[in-house]
């Protein structure tokens, strides 16, 4: 009789623990015997949430990339990326959109220029464009549309008087608040880190991503 209890109690902690499992899984049943199927499933599941537009069709994989610049004036203290954005939109005549920054409740501020193949945007120092790619087949495109895409940012910054620094040079002027674009996430994320994340407002990164399914551009890679 006291085999059979434990036995009956036994099984309903299994049952129990499979349930919460599968619940955290989003239904997926787990199998302790076997985790590649699991994670197969997993992954099933997880790729079934993406549109079938943004799968790849031949198998291969795609690469996309997002280049921050930091601008300066001619004597080297950090440019207004505002004043680029929109002289970049009025030289590229309906080529790109521009797009107001809501964010700090007046829609004053201009958040990027773009179209569906690249995107101008700003970032966290008002001294940073960030240039954003679609994903594309090969590095050979990437390359291409990214020369592409820097003789737009040299036009207008021409034009505005204005430098584009390569990656890993900075404006002699120093992170700080000032130089920080007014967001919420960014102010909060200084509370947390302090002078760690002002440096952000002077620096750059430059990221190339390889992926499988990626999402077109409108969706804000």
């Amino acid at each position: 009789m006291h085999v059979a209890r434990s036995r009956t109690a036994a099984l309903r902690v299994v049952s129990s623990r499979t349930m919460s499992t599968a619940a955290k899984t989003g239904g997926v049943q787990m199998d302790p015997a076997n985790p590649s199927q699991n994670l197969d499933e997993l992954a099933a599941r997880f790729s079934k949430c993406f549109p079938s537009a943004i799968r790849t069709t031949s198998g291969r994989r795609t690469i996309g990339r997002e280049a921050e610049y930091p601008v300066v004036a001619a004597d080297g203290t950090a440019g207004d990326v505002q004043r680029l954005l929109k002289r970049m939109h009025a030289q590229q005549k309906g080529k790109l959109e521009m797009v107001m920054d809501s964010s700090n409740g007046d829609d004053k501020r201009v958040s990027s220029v773009k179209n569906e193949h690249i995107d101008f945007t700003i970032e966290v120092g008002t001294g940073t464009v960030e240039m954003i790619h679609e994903p594309l087949d090969d590095l050979h495109a990437l390359d291409a549309a990214h020369l592409g895409g820097l003789e737009m940012l040299y036009a207008a910054a021409d034009a505005e008087d204005m430098r584009i620094l390569g990656c890993g040079i900075q404006p002699i002027t120093p992170p700080s608040m000032e130089l920080m674009t007014a967001r919420q996430r960014y102010y909060f994320l200084h509370e947390l880190m302090s002078y760690g994340w002002r440096l952000f407002s002077a620096t750059s990164s430059d990221q190339v991503k390889g992926c499988g399914l990626c999402p077109p551009l409108s969706w804000g890679i």
